[in-house]
């Protein structure tokens, strides 16, 4: 079954490559392209791990999901984003003129940069108070196992800093959006890089005080997207060099996500060769699903939807006490000797609270919705429609994470997403819609 459906997925890569246009970014392409990543690093331990032995029932989930995503795109694209029914102004035929350049207002930036180093300072602060002694590494590690793994309430970040912690995260957006922009108008200056290196610096580092390597993976996936996307000379011709060098990146990103993983606390990985840990990482959830859905042991959700929506859950318990308060963390499973993590794709949550019948309902309103967004943002034209461009990209790295975890429903559909909404529009309008101007 594991072979065939490695089969299958380098199927679904080329079929969804050719049908969906050569479109790099296509939802349906990078999400076949994501599984076929993690089933290679699973079949690179196909011994190990036992996969000789892999389930029906997972074999169906993982394909019949994949089919599900291909069809539901492939039916939004040619009644949303037909060819015949583009706008007027669409990135394929904006004049070099229309472009705006994004001239970075300079005080803005300093204060707002003063403002995040203010935040990141408040945050170390109680990183440190909650991890206690030790080094980085110990510190990052305790703070990990401590805020993640533990339902005490006098170990998790303050209320106003969380929320605010949120100005830094939508600003290293924001800025790499910018940056991007001008450097496809050839209009990027130092300037403008040095004022990009600040806002983004800081974010980088506060994501490594929060033991989080995901938030810089989430990142560099939003620009690339932004970069593909707003670039409207991409053809056939440069497709292969832009695959190539993107093959490139991505191997430089997996050997600096091996190298700081015992910076950040993950000492039990401290053996594991890089090979070892990336397909561990990467692949270990095909393997850990198997084994979560061939289970004997039944996993019952506390509340309805605890998984899938656990945002949400999180929010009502405020108002409701009768809802129990749980950790959504999901168990560590250990298989021949071997501990694969605790990452067994969007799939678990998903499964856990509704079965198989809600699994291949709630992917096929992921689908629905990335495609829908994707291909409505296509027909009008991302560079005409720059703030809902950001978001995109900030919320389709989730499409790349699918085999990891879920983020459509356990943290898009939430209060705190609203008020990153807010903070987003906010910063766009201070950052890039009053300081654009034309080339």
């Amino acid at each position: 079954m594991f072979i065939l459906m490695l089969l299958l997925f380098l199927i679904f890569d080329v079929l969804t490559f050719l049908i969906f246009d050569s479109d790099l970014t296509a939802p349906p392409f990078l999400f076949c392209l994501s599984y076929t990543f993690s089933i290679l690093c699973a079949f690179v331990n196909y011994t190990y791990w036992g996969l000789y032995n892999y389930s029906f029932l997972s074999f169906f989930i993982f394909t019949i999901g994949a089919i599900e995503f291909i069809i539901i795109a492939f039916i939004v694209k040619n009644f949303v984003g037909s060819p015949d029914y583009i706008y007027k102004k669409t990135d394929y035929n904006i004049s070099s003129e229309e472009r705006k350049y994004i001239n970075l207002d300079v005080p803005f930036t300093i204060c707002l940069f003063i403002f995040n180093i203010v935040i990141l300072f408040f945050w170390i602060r109680n990183v440190r108070m909650i991890a206690g002694g030790g080094n980085f590494s110990q510190m990052m590690e305790a703070y990990r196992l401590k805020t993640q793994y533990s339902l005490d309430t006098d170990v998790r970040m303050p209320g106003y800093l969380t929320q605010a912690s949120k100005v830094v995260i939508a600003s290293g957006y924001i800025y790499t959006f910018a940056i991007i922009e001008n450097m496809l108008n050839k209009t990027l200056n130092k300037k403008d890089t040095i004022l990009v290196i600040l806002i983004v610096g800081t974010y980088i580092v506060m994501s490594l005080f929060d033991s989080n390597r995901l938030n810089l993976l989430q990142l560099l996936g939003a620009a690339v997207i932004y970069y593909l996307v707003l670039d409207n000379k991409i053809n056939y011709k440069k497709v292969g060099s832009i695959a190539l060098r993107l093959v490139l990146l991505f191997a430089i990103l997996l050997f600096i996500f091996y190298e700081i993983r015992l910076l950040i606390g993950r000492s039990n990985t401290g053996n594991d060769t890089l090979v070892e840990y990336i397909t561990k990482y990467a692949g270990g959830s095909i393997k850990l699903f198997d084994l979560f859905v061939t289970d004997s042991v039944k996993h019952i959700s506390p509340v309805w939807g605890f998984q899938t929506f656990s945002s949400l859950i999180k929010t009502f318990r405020g108002f409701i006490p009768s809802i129990p308060d749980a950790i959504s963390n999901q168990e560590f499973r250990i298989f021949n000797g071997i501990s694969l993590g605790n990452v067994y794709s969007a799939y678990r949550g998903w499964y856990e609270d509704f079965g198989l019948r809600g699994d291949l309902i709630l992917q096929g309103i992921y689908s629905l919705f990335y495609s829908v967004f994707y291909y409505e943002l296509k027909r009008h034209g991302f560079s005409m429609h720059k703030f809902a461009t950001i978001i995109y990209g900030y919320m389709a790295t989730s499409i790349l994470l699918h085999p990891i975890s879920d983020f459509l429903f356990s943290m898009f559909l939430s209060i705190g997403f609203c008020i990153y909404l807010v903070i987003f529009y906010l910063l766009y309008i201070l950052v890039i819609k009053k300081r654009s101007m034309k080339i």
